[in-house]
């Protein structure tokens, strides 16, 4: 019982420390000079990702038996300022 107790505190406690430093973060981090969050985007760019997704799933009357989708396409990032950032499939194509 004590030993649930502990945990139970502990848990609380590292839950109230995690949220006490949520916001002091952005705050304390130096300048960023590229104008982004986390400089992971210029603006002006162009960025493509080739993305893949499969989702399957299996009928519980039939043994050995999968369906599903399957889509393809081409996810384009393009980074205006800051705050605002396009981004849309290109060429998607579905397989059932």
């Amino acid at each position: 019982m004590i030993a649930k107790l502990l945990l139970l505190t502990l848990v609380g406690v590292c839950t109230a420390y995690q949220y006490s430093y949520e916001y002091e973060f952005p705050a304390s981090r130096p300048f960023n000079q590229t104008g982004f969050e986390f400089g992971a985007w210029e603006p002006n760019r162009e960025y493509v990702y080739n993305v893949t997704t499969k989702t399957m799933t299996a009928l519980p009357d039939l043994e050995d038996y999968w369906t599903g989708i399957v889509t393809h396409g081409y996810l384009v990032i393009r980074p205006k300022d800051h705050n605002y950032v396009v981004a849309y499939i290109d060429r998607p194509t579905y397989a059932t």
